[in-house]
């Protein structure tokens, strides 16, 4: 050890090279100087440098792949596919044959529209692929031009053999998922994937793949064990931490959310969409003051790239404790953000409406509907307000003129409690029938839009009564 040449560092090889280079005469002498030197360059994107030293490192030790595929990948940053493609044919021409060299003449060829020519480059290169992850990456790069070519079900088929060949192959795992919920194959492709796990049950990228698989068709118990398992397989899959944690909230496994958070930030750091999370399942619990201490921080680190759903859950934790200046001045940070969110103007109106501001309520209830006619809780909130403000006409008209546009039966649970409010009992007795008829789990919407129904002996003893049927 002690004999061996010490290596010199970076910054001093760098300022070696860079003298050479000016005087236009390289000579390092070290094989592993001109891979760090190209290692350092492609890092720092300077891909006119990157190629520059892989000529140098040709003249001095010729015939290396290596220089070649450092050429071709640095050809393909500069926008330079011609010059890729005569790259890599001349590394062909000189027998050398590799996975990565394949791969950026074939990204060159598909970005001048090619597809033709990179096939042919596969199908050349898959005569001296005797390696199963040679011929793994192959099957990938077919994969990929079946895919930009929109020919999911060929792309299916070549993803399929890349796993075959390397169950552990990411990409090929990656767009095998997204071809299978592209052509609406997710459970086909959920089989497949349990098959591959059976023959490597360590690969991580396949159970995290899986796990997105079995989300898109509900199986979220199944989506939440292979997550699970992909963390165990490999603890730094880092978007896995967060979409488990999504997933566990969205099923109210709030807890739970939690603890995975804590280990994305064990393992991670902070980031804005690990805070966010935190903060919804704190909200969801009911722990207002730390949801807005997760969301205030969020906001403090980054307040120039803050997300309007940053400013919008705060908002609704100022509102969920009644302060209604503030959470109006959140709304109207989200609204400034994106103007097109029915949610936030809907927040907009109620605080204006809190703050007696009626007006200004009125006018962000039909900004909500402008937005989202189709979106039936914007009409029957509006139709609350236009109750609460005593102007029940108006609601009825309202809800005559939600049904224009959408349907539900949550509408017709809506004109009951306007007609209730109309002191129209007889009519409202008789929809509020129909309505049970329709969907009795939806009868708490009435109670919602006009709680005085509740203190109404006979009509609380229609609702008994259906409650009382089997069916119930």
């Amino acid at each position: 050890m002690g004999n061996r040449k010490k290596q010199p560092a970076m910054a001093g090889l760098i300022a070696k090279y860079e003298e050479m280079a000016a005087a236009g005469q390289v000579r390092l002498s070290d094989l592993s100087a001109y891979r760090r030197l190209l290692d350092y360059y492609a890092r720092q994107e300077m891909y006119e440098r990157v190629l520059e030293v892989a000529e140098f490192a040709k003249e001095e030790f010729p015939h290396r792949l290596e220089w070649y595929v450092a050429a071709c990948e640095s050809l393909v940053h500069l926008g330079l596919p011609d010059e890729a493609i005569a790259e890599a044919e001349t590394a062909f021409a000189l027998g050398m044959h590799d996975a990565e060299l394949c791969r950026q003449v074939v990204w060159a060829h598909i970005e001048l529209g090619q597809h033709e020519e990179a096939l042919a480059v596969i199908e050349e290169q898959k005569k001296y692929a005797p390696h199963p992850h040679h011929m793994a990456a192959l099957y990938f790069l077919e994969g990929l031009v079946w895919y930009r070519l929109g020919e999911y079900a060929s792309a299916i088929e070549a993803f399929r053999n890349s796993l075959l060949l390397h169950p552990r192959h990411e990409e090929a795992c990656k767009y095998f998922w997204l071809s299978s919920e592209l052509t609406r194959t997710q459970d086909l492709a959920i089989e497949f994937f349990d098959l591959v796990l059976e023959q490597d049950p360590y690969a991580a990228r396949v159970w995290y793949c899986l796990a997105n698989l079995c989300v898109g068709v509900g199986q979220y118990d199944k989506a939440l064990e292979a997550y699970d398992f992909a963390l165990v397989c490999n603890e730094r899959i880092e978007e896995a931490y967060l979409e488990y944690a999504g997933l566990l909230a969205q099923m109210g496994k709030h807890h739970q959310a939690l603890r995975i958070c804590q280990d994305y930030i064990d393992r991670f750091g902070t980031s804005t969409e690990v805070l966010l999370g935190i903060a919804r399942s704190y909200y969801a619990l009911g722990h207002l003051s730390a949801a807005r201490r997760f969301l205030e921080e969020a906001i403090q680190a980054e307040p120039q790239e803050a997300s309007d759903e940053l400013y919008f859950l705060l908002g609704e934790c100022y509102a969920a404790e009644g302060f209604w200046y503030k959470a109006r001045t959140c709304y109207l940070e989200a609204l400034q953000l994106n103007d097109r969110h029915e949610g936030y103007a809907l927040g907009m109106a109620e605080a204006c409406f809190h703050l007696g501001q009626l007006e200004e309520a009125k006018a962000w209830y039909e900004a909500a509907i402008e937005m989202a006619p189709e979106d039936i809780s914007c009409w029957l909130r509006y139709a609350t307000f236009l109750l609460e403000t005593k102007q029940a006409p108006q609601a009825l008209a309202l809800i005559e003129e939600a049904e224009l546009n959408t349907c539900g039966t949550a509408l017709a649970y809506g004109r009951v409690a306007c007609l209730f409010a109309l002191d129209r009992r007889d009519e409202a007795k008789y929809l509020l029938h129909e309505a049970l008829a329709q969907d009795y789990s939806l009868h708490p919407v009435l109670f919602d839009i006009w709680p005085a129904i509740q203190q109404d002996a006979e009509m609380m003893q229609v609702i008994y009564a259906f409650q009382a049927l089997p069916d119930h």
